[in-house]
């Protein structure tokens, strides 16, 4: 790079971390001398450290031009284009500098970070290795070798690495933070904990390390110091946490059923947990059988029925999670997917491996001094119905437990609560539960789930149609084929609906828009249809109302696979096919919500069985 005093100035406030002031120098140079090399250079360096990546490898290709065969400059131009996602592009510049000079460690590093990018792995860890020959006190190098080896799951050779790397560079934070990652997996989490105690010494400002740490702590038992540790961390990262104002709390995972045990409270059981008997799933074209068969349809299991009495319990908003007084969170037979709360719990931080659990929660906690029940229902209309209205089966087995007041989601939608009403539970009964807060109730009564993960159970299916189907509007539509139209709405819809249309009305079938039915519409809509066509969504819950024998063909795109609404149909005796479609990737990122295309040979297929 050519000499000059702005330049040198330059080159000084860059070393100095004054990345602003180098880059507005080096443009005004370069308004003076559009193609001074030098200073060109320095821009594209000081935009790189500024994280302007592509204005980087502008100002870097065109020093190039003027000098291509300058190896400094082509690792630096490089690595902005490997920044800013040109990885081939980035790989020439690389190849090109070690061709030039092959003894530049840097160059072999980025090389190699390349190629780690490309997903060949062998390339990058030779050129690490290359690095490391060239330069072994080069910590750069050891720690991308490292991180190479931890990516692909070598664990032991991961952790020598870093130890390696901090041999060299013993202050490095992100190393002993990278450190202790790998000894995790490892299970070695006592070496962990003190790699981390190290982390935080050197940079307190850590804060992947301080929640590296609270989860090493955990499963240590230090349980304080966990709780301190992630506190600490969310006060250097605010976004950790999902409240403006936190209350940290360690809690056992325990069992209802075991935690009575123990003298705490009452548990009523009222149904044994029993295997269901449900016909082969039909699918349309049959071979797409197989798919559903290796889903949730293997061994379907109704699960147990219970009722508990605790008194000072706390109830969580959302999942409506109960924690005892005396710590321990009642999660199984309460919560949906309760195997998977460890993972999706929304106020997990971490879950140790003897069952305790780090939670973030609100700071506000409301007491409610009345005994009270958990309805619970937050979610879709499946959820409402399935993991909200069909619990008030359980109060009802105990009579101190019917018509005491409801713990329900804030912000019930209109004709949720003209149901409730519609079924005797007035309004002055809900107690809505804020998402701001958790309701500490002096005396509580828990019903469970009667559905876990897709599995539902009979009581539930045959309490909600008994229920429902008796305070339904009068019948005035038995008989009637429906359609149900997503095309108002912004994800699901089905894309060729306007080729399926005229087919469906020379099979009577009147089409209805489902956007902006509530609760009520939906329901009245479904008692006493013969058939029905949809896509497979929530909509689908209302077929417990629905006549047995009725035919369902749920559209379905190919690879989703969530059988609901079919373990509710089949049980009713409802002839439920699933219609595979073509699902449009383009349309949305998630699969389960893209756009369709249904074949016009599939429905025709189904059609013919409504004959």
């Amino acid at each position: 790079m050519p000499e000059s005093p702005e330049i040198d100035e330059a080159l000084s406030l860059i070393a100095a971390g004054r990345y602003d002031d180098a880059a507005a120098l080096c443009s005004r140079v370069l308004t003076a001398r559009p193609l001074d090399v030098g200073a060109l250079h320095a821009h594209g360096v000081a935009e790189l450290k500024r994280g302007r990546y592509a204005q980087a490898v502008e100002s870097l290709e065109r020093a190039l031009e003027q000098a291509p065969a300058d190896p400094a400059l082509l690792n630096n131009c490089g690595e902005a284009c490997r920044l800013n996602g040109e990885t081939e592009r980035a790989f020439e510049c690389f190849k090109r500098a070690i061709q030039i000079e092959f003894d530049i460690p840097m160059a072999h590093v980025n090389i190699g970070l390349a190629m780690r990018s490309l997903g060949r792995a062998r390339e990058a860890e030779h050129f690490f290795k290359n690095a490391i020959l060239l330069d072994p006190a080069m910590e750069r190098a050891h720690f991308e070798l490292a991180e190479l080896y931890r990516e692909e799951g070598h664990m032991p050779e991961a952790i020598e690495r870093y130890r390696e790397a901090l041999a060299v560079s013993p202050g490095s934070s992100r190393a002993h933070r990278q450190l202790a990652s790998a000894l995790l997996r490892e299970g070695r989490t006592r070496e962990a904990q003190d790699a981390l105690w190290e982390a935080v010494r050197i940079d307190p400002g850590d804060w992947q390390a301080h929640l590296m740490l609270a989860r090493a702590l955990l499963e240590l038992c230090s349980d304080r110091d966990a709780e301190a540790s992630y506190l600490r961390a969310v006060d250097l990262h605010p976004a950790l946490s999902p409240h403006a104002q936190r209350r940290v709390v360690t809690a056992r995972r325990i069992e209802a059923r075991d935690w009575a045990a123990r003298e705490n409270g009452q548990y009523w059981r009222l149904a044994r947990s029993h295997w269901l008997q449900v016909p082969r799933v039909n699918t349309i074209p049959a071979e797409a059988a197989a798919g559903w068969t290796a889903a949730q349809l293997n061994d379907p299991v109704a699960p147990e029925m219970f009722l508990c009495r605790i008194a000072g319990a706390e109830v969580l908003p959302g999942d409506f999670t109960v924690l005892t007084g005396e710590g321990d969170a009642l999660i199984g037979g309460l919560v949906n997917w309760a195997h998977h709360y460890d993972q999706r719990g929304r106020f997990v931080v971490h879950a140790a491996d003897d069952g305790r659990l780090l939670l973030d929660l609100p700071a506000r906690c409301e007491t409610l001094e009345e005994p009270c029940a958990v309805m619970g229902g937050a979610g879709d209309h499946f959820d409402w119905l399935f993991g909200g209205v069909a619990r008030l089966w359980a109060l009802e087995q105990q009579p101190r437990a019917s018509g005491l007041p409801l713990i329900v989601p804030e912000g019930l939608a209109p004709g949720r609560r003209r149901l409730l009403e519609s079924l005797g539970v007035e309004e002055a009964r809900l107690r809505p539960l804020p998402e701001d807060r958790t309701f500490r109730c002096a005396e509580l009564y828990v019903p469970s789930l009667p559905i876990t993960g897709d599995w539902v159970s009979p009581l539930a299916v045959q309490f909600l149609r008994r229920r429902l189907l008796a305070v339904a509007s009068p019948d005035r539509g038995a008989g009637r084929r429906i359609y149900l139209s997503r095309g108002k709405m912004s994800s699901r819809r089905v894309v060729n609906e306007p080729e399926l249309l005229p087919l469906l009305s020379r099979h009577g079938f009147e089409v209805v828009n489902q956007e902006g039915l509530d609760t009520i519409e939906q329901l009245d809509l479904f008692r006493g249809v013969q058939a029905v066509v949809a896509v497979d969504d929530e909509v689908l819950a209302n077929l417990v109302v629905s006549p047995q024998g009725a035919k369902i063909g749920a559209i379905v795109a190919y690879g989703v696979h969530r059988p609901r609404a079919y373990f509710v149909s089949a049980q009713i005796g409802q002839d439920f096919t699933y219609l595979q479609a073509e699902p449009r990737f383009e349309s949305n990122p998630v699969h389960a919500e893209c756009d369709v295309v249904l074949p016009l040979a599939s429905l025709e297929q189904w059609l013919a069985r409504l004959q």
